[in-house]
C-alpha cells in the first residue's frame, strides 16, 4: 500500500496523510515524523505535481458548474463574484481534505535542495528550457 511507511510498515492515518498534502505559501515539502521508527517521511514530487493537476482540473470544472448555475438561476453580475468565490473555496477544501490525501505517495523525506538534479543539462532543461516551452507554447495557442 503507499501510505504505509517504507521503514516499518506502520499504516498512516487520514489526518496523516493531510499532514503531507501542498500547503498555501508553503516553499519546503512538509515532512512528518513516523510514531513507530521516528523516520521522516515526505511525499513525492509526482504525487505534489498531480496534487496541483487535480485543483486545477476540479477548479475548471467548478467553474463550469458555476456558470451553468448563474446561467440557469439569472443571478445578478455582483452575486456572480461571490457565488464564483464561494465555489473556489468549496472546490479548495474537497481538494486538501478528501482527494489530496489520497494522490500522496510518501517516500524518504529530504530538503527541496537535496532532491534538485545533480546535472546541470538535466536542471537547466526541467527548469529553463521546459517552462520557457510551454509558455511559448501557450502564447500560440493564445494568437490563434
Amino acid at each position: 500500500m503507499r501510505h504505509r511507511c517504507f521503514n516499518c510498515s506502520y499504516v498512516l492515518s487520514h489526518s496523516e496523510r493531510m499532514e503531507l498534502t501542498p500547503k498555501i505559501l508553503q516553499f519546503t515539502p512538509p515532512h512528518f515524523l513516523c510514531p513507530n521508527c521516528q523516520n521522516k517521511l515526505g511525499s513525492t514530487e509526482l504525487s505534489r505535481f498531480f496534487c496541483v493537476i487535480a485543483l486545477v482540473l476540479t477548479l475548471f470544472l467548478s467553474l463550469i458548474v458555476s456558470v451553468i448555475v448563474i446561467s440557469w438561476f439569472n443571478f445578478s453580475e455582483s452575486l456572480m463574484t461571490v457565488q464564483i468565490a464561494i465555489f473556489v473555496l468549496i472546490n479548495f477544501k474537497i481538494n486538501q481534505y478528501i482527494i489530496w490525501p489520497y494522490i500522496i505517495k510518501l517516500k524518504k523525506w529530504e530538503t527541496l535542495q537535496a532532491s534538485l538534479p545533480k546535472s546541470r543539462l538535466v536542471g537547466y532543461s526541467l527548469f529553463l528550457v521546459l517552462p520557457l516551452l510551454i509558455f511559448i507554447g501557450l502564447f500560440w495557442f493564445g494568437i490563434k
